[in-house]
């Protein structure tokens, strides 16, 4: 296939709602959802803001906006949710810091534990970057 594909079940909350297929196959993600539920979500994704693409638009040289649809919030749920079970994973090592820096997730291992000190002393030297050490899911 053209790429990972996915099958998910959307909740809202503790509520299932259906469930999500992308087959890799290079077509939409197919949903089994209510009516109700799939224009609920339509409607939500609408009211999200823009999406600003890393390349500019070539009639106005400021980056291009896309549109956000339910097949990319949805493909964005799952990869989120990909990445935190990551983290997590490297996270159960003491001596591991994961930090978001210009959206990508790095991890660096230290000799000896992290403690808050270390927390500290990271956020000073590099105050830009985002620590997931410490956090909870949400």
């Amino acid at each position: 296939m053209e790429g990972q594909g996915f099958n998910a079940t959307l909740y809202l909350g503790k509520q299932r709602l259906g469930t999500v297929i992308d087959d890799a196959s290079g077509g939409p993600v197919m949903f089994n959802l209510s009516p109700e539920d799939r224009s609920a979500l339509d409607e939500y994704v609408q009211s999200l803001p823009d999406i600003t693409c890393t390349f500019n638009d070539p009639d106005t040289g400021k980056p291009a906006t896309l549109k956000p649809s339910a097949d990319w919030f949805v493909s964005n749920l799952v990869n989120r949710t990909d990445k935190l079970k990551q983290i997590k994973k490297i996270l159960k090592k003491p001596t591991m810091l994961v930090v978001l820096e210009k959206g990508e997730v790095f991890k660096i291992e230290y000799t000896r534990e992290v403690d808050a000190k270390t927390l500290t002393d990271y956020q000073k030297t590099y105050p830009d970057h985002f620590v997931f050490n410490g956090l909870t899911d949400d």
